[in-house]
């Protein structure tokens, strides 16, 4: 609404105004608002003159909709247009997000379009041997699809590797593959508990990275919303949830088996270590949700506290480091700086809660803000908990 009223703004004064609608809202300027009791009501309550009105607008599409025709190059899409223009589902959404999805959508076009050109080209000669072959209906049919995608399996077979050298020119860059099945957790391994829990301890690290990863794509989302990359780390979530719970399953496997008592006392600790990573990687995903619910209904925080959120956001990640270290080996002195930095993030988000309140009894943040405020805060914390009970654990390794 913020940014429909500019718009009127600027088109009372004469000045054009280019405005990108996704879903609708900003084209309904081209006719006047309907007047209701509610809407007099606030009008004279706040002493505002208002009048229902309509401005001049002029749509502007890429697709077979009504208005002026405009061209675009597809590396040019997002993957919002781009799945907008193909009509994709939420779940196809998120396979054109990356450039191989890109890729795969562009070449599935190309090659059904060039399919029915081949087609309309050879038809005529296509019916005529067709006919020749048989009399039936209903072979000719069958042969006519048989003929069709032998010839362009024949046909692609030859330009494949070349069409896909021209499609990563035109659509340049390489995507990171996060596979969702654990890469360390071998069956052959139970045999020998050592390399076994040497197997977990790996994937325990993998799991940690990627929470940490999520982590960092949070800070950024909150500085610049991309509603891909929210995407992005709900899936890198769902892997960690996946990875605890194969370690888990691996883990129970090991436990069939004669173990050591360092090795049992292992066994737990990894066991642990698997459910805090899982809930450090929740506790962020819950915040990029916030983060979506502030973009999406443009809540701004006060200064002071973006300050302080930034502020503890910063001391968390450091906490993450130090615990993820932790996870690998045992430092008395980064074991100690977690624990201190747990105490000293929970005095600063007791005050931030507390600065909160103050300000919103002076008014100087909106009454939205407050609980995505202090729900970050408090993800925040518990984030910092995990870290400490993961400090904790790599204690218990060494007694």
């Amino acid at each position: 609404k913020s940014i429909q009223r500019f718009a009127e703004s600027l088109s009372e004064l004469g000045v054009n105004v280019l405005l990108m609608d996704i879903k609708g809202d900003v084209s309904g300027l081209s006719k006047p608002g309907a007047e209701n009791p509610k809407i007099k009501d606030r009008m004279a309550m706040i002493g505002a003159p208002w009048t229902p009105t309509g401005y001049p607008v002029e749509l502007m599409t890429i697709s077979h909709e009504k208005g002026l025709r405009m061209r675009a190059t597809v590396s040019e899409f997002g993957p919002v247009l781009f799945s907008k223009i193909l009509e994709l589902n939420e779940n196809q959404e998120g396979a054109v997000a990356n450039i191989n999805g890109k890729r795969s959508a562009v070449s599935q076009l190309i090659f059904k379009c060039a399919g029915v050109l081949a087609c309309l080209l050879i038809l005529p000669y296509l019916l005529s041997f067709i006919k020749d072959l048989s009399s039936s209906p209903a072979q000719q049919i069958a042969l006519g699809h048989l003929f069709v995608n032998l010839a362009s399996v024949i046909l692609f077979f030859f330009i494949l590797k070349p069409f896909a050298s021209v499609m990563i020119k035109v659509l340049p860059g390489q995507d990171e593959e996060l596979p969702l099945w654990p890469e360390y957790l071998h069956q052959r391994d139970l045999v020998n508990p050592y390399r076994s829990l040497a197997g977990v301890h790996k994937e325990l690290q993998r799991q940690f990275v990627l929470a940490k990863r999520m982590y960092a794509s949070t800070r950024r989302l909150l500085a610049d919303y991309q509603e891909i990359e929210r995407k992005n780390i709900a899936y890198t979530g769902m892997v960690v949830s996946n990875l605890r719970l194969q370690i888990v399953s691996f883990l129970l496997k090991i436990s069939a088996r004669p173990l050591s008592v360092a090795h049992s006392r292992k066994l737990f600790v990894y066991t642990a270590m698997a459910g805090d990573i899982q809930s450090i990687a929740k506790h962020v995903e819950a915040m990029s949700r916030l983060t979506a619910q502030k973009a999406e209904r443009r809540i701004p925080f006060s200064s002071c506290g973006e300050d302080e959120l930034y502020e503890i956001m910063e001391r968390v990640g450091q906490n993450i480091d130090d615990a993820l270290c932790l996870s690998g080996q045992e430092e008395t002195g980064r074991m100690q700086s977690v624990f201190r930095a747990e105490e000293e993030i929970d005095a600063l988000v007791k005050q931030a809660r507390d600065n909160h309140l103050q300000r919103f009894h002076n008014r100087e943040c909106r009454a939205e803000a407050g609980p995505v405020f202090v729900e970050m805060l408090i993800h925040l914390e518990r984030i910092s908990d995990h870290c400490n009970n993961i400090a904790e654990y790599a204690g218990e390794l060494k007694t």
